[in-house]
């Protein structure tokens, strides 16, 4: 959409810039050092990533973060599925924590986060299809497994920067 800036996703990877919080979320796959998320804000470690100490992120092996972006293809092959991170951490051979702290590495958020924004995605597109208009808003997220509570506006408020409403007034006189 012209004119509309797409913001962050969950509340996660949050960044400063410009005198506001702004969210460094990417589905596309990026390698996050310590400074690169938590750089900007200060903190008790502030002073050791500054000076070039050891990264206060685990470290991950290569074949973690090819199995983190393998579940994140599947999850984005099929949002509706609800799967445990257990169990997608079982399908590539990688303890829970191993395949957690692939996704932290690779996208700076949790796979559960990244289910998530996944689905808003997909909630976004919807609302925005003329096909679905006559569809509620509640019956759109139940459609892409996601609660149709105050919670999944703010998420939402929080991902693209408007009200699921506003969406789809803003999709209907466009």
């Amino acid at each position: 959409m012209p004119g509309r800036q797409r913001r962050g996703c969950c509340s996660t990877g949050w960044r400063t810039g410009d005198n506001r919080l702004t969210c460094a979320f990417s589905i596309t796959p990026r390698r996050c050092s310590s400074a690169g998320l938590v750089g900007h804000l200060p903190h008790e470690f502030h002073h050791r990533i500054r000076s070039g100490a050891p990264s206060l992120l685990p470290e991950v092996s290569s074949r973690a973060l090819e199995c983190a972006e393998f579940v994140g293809v599947e999850i984005r092959a099929e949002p509706r599925r609800t799967i445990s991170l257990a169990r997608y951490a079982q399908t590539v051979n990688l303890s829970a924590r191993e395949l957690r702290d692939a996704f932290w590495w690779q996208w700076g958020i949790t796979p559960a986060q990244y289910r998530r924004c996944v689905r808003l995605d997909c909630v976004h597109k919807d609302l925005r299809d003329p096909g679905l208009e006559r569809a509620s808003i509640a019956d759109i997220a139940r459609r892409w497994a996601l609660p149709p509570t105050a919670r999944f506006h703010r998420w939402y408020q929080s991902r693209f920067g408007e009200w699921p409403g506003e969406t789809r007034r803003y999709a209907r006189h466009h």
